[in-house]
């Protein structure tokens, strides 16, 4: 099962790799004005997560379905739906509190999924289908809301699908996602997210891409967002140093930019055929990952930095800003993916990519 994680990490880098833009100043044009902030981030504790792989062994991941991470009373689980048709709920502070639930569901096209309160949330971002599964009389999960999204959907739009992070959540009524339009030449499209009422099967274009992104040839793009505050959308694009807020009719509330020691390098278009030059940009130059939610009190964005050559090892970091956009402290923290990051009492808990160990970190 070891070998399953190695294989994730690898696929992570391709996507990574086949990602670049044409960087260019129109996505930059935000003056940063950080504030003074007496406080850091700090690793408040640190959890030995091995005994997952024990886990892996007896369950191994299904092949056409992710993980999750969910909060559940004072503890971390990471959720998954297993080969064997169970869906494996792994108590990351307690190795003996595994739970193991049956799922009625038959699926074998790629689903990305997420956890609302005791359902389980499923979106089939190729067949354009969406599932809630909730636990029956005896205790298996069945399918108790089933919403086919195609008929909604021009031909031409797609639903982006990451192993980096999760790009979807479905809050209420509404599901939020990442689209594409593959009738643009970069295949974005304007808007970088759609919403999909599930009780009036309207599809929605809303929160327009960098005007960057529009002029730029974008191979693939990994756009993480996330609600941070009632009537907030907070979008965390890749390969620009721009943060943007959003209300939910799509105007921008505030734009921010993260602080750390270098930009976003500019690439260089003429380069674009020259896969030595494209894998070295993308495997080098600074990343924004995601976006976390603080409760009501702001939100922290994380981030790769650059470095010189390929094989150097980069340095992460975390940006806190307040619920208005305002900097407040930049730290340093382990490698992270924001799929295996969540909002944890004052600050968030951080699994390892290997899954081996997880970090608690606090704001203080």
């Amino acid at each position: 099962m070891e070998k399953y994680i190695t294989g994730l990490i690898s696929f992570l880098v391709i996507c990574l790799a086949i990602a670049c833009q044409v960087h260019n100043p129109d996505c930059d044009t935000i003056v940063y004005r950080p504030r003074p902030f007496e406080g850091s981030i700090q690793i408040d504790d640190s959890l030995n997560t091995g005994f997952i792989y024990k886990v892996l062994k007896q369950h191994p991941f299904s092949s056409w379905v992710m993980y999750c991470l969910s909060a559940d009373s004072n503890t971390i689980l990471l959720n998954y739906i297993s080969s064997d048709g169970n869906l494996v709920r792994i108590d990351l502070f307690d190795s003996t509190k595994t739970k193991i639930y049956p799922v009625r569901f038959i699926k074998q096209s790629l689903l990305d999924m997420s956890v609302l309160g005791d359902s389980l949330c499923l979106l089939d971002g190729q067949n354009k289908q969406f599932y809630i599964l909730a636990k029956d009389s005896v205790e298996r999960y069945v399918i108790s809301s089933e919403v086919d999204l195609s008929p909604s959907f021009p031909r031409s739009l797609y639903i982006h699908f990451s192993y980096a992070a999760s790009q979807f959540f479905f809050d209420h009524s509404n599901l939020y996602f990442s689209i594409g339009d593959v009738r643009d030449p970069n295949f974005l499209g304007a808007y970088s997210a759609g919403v999909f009422n599930v009780n009036s099967h309207q599809l929605r274009l809303k929160y327009p891409y960098p005007s960057c992104y529009r002029n730029s040839v974008i191979y693939l793009e990994n756009t993480h967002f996330r609600p941070v505050a009632k009537n907030k959308m907070i979008f965390c694009y890749n390969y620009t140093d721009v943060i943007k807020c959003f209300d939910t009719l799509g105007h921008i509330t505030f734009e921010v930019l993260p602080s750390n020691p270098e930009r976003v390098r500019k690439f260089e278009k003429n380069k674009e055929l020259n896969a030595a030059y494209v894998r070295k940009y993308v495997n080098t130059c600074d990343l924004n990952l995601g976006v976390i939610p603080l409760d009501t009190s702001g939100f922290f964005i994380f981030r790769r930095g650059g470095t010189k050559h390929v094989e150097d090892t980069p340095t992460y970091y975390c940006n806190y800003f307040t619920q208005d956009g305002v900097s407040r402290l930049t730290s340093i923290v382990k490698p992270v993916i924001p799929r295996n990051v969540i909002q944890f009492k004052r600050g968030f808990l951080s699994l390892s990519i290997d899954m081996k160990s997880a970090y608690i970190y606090s704001l203080k």
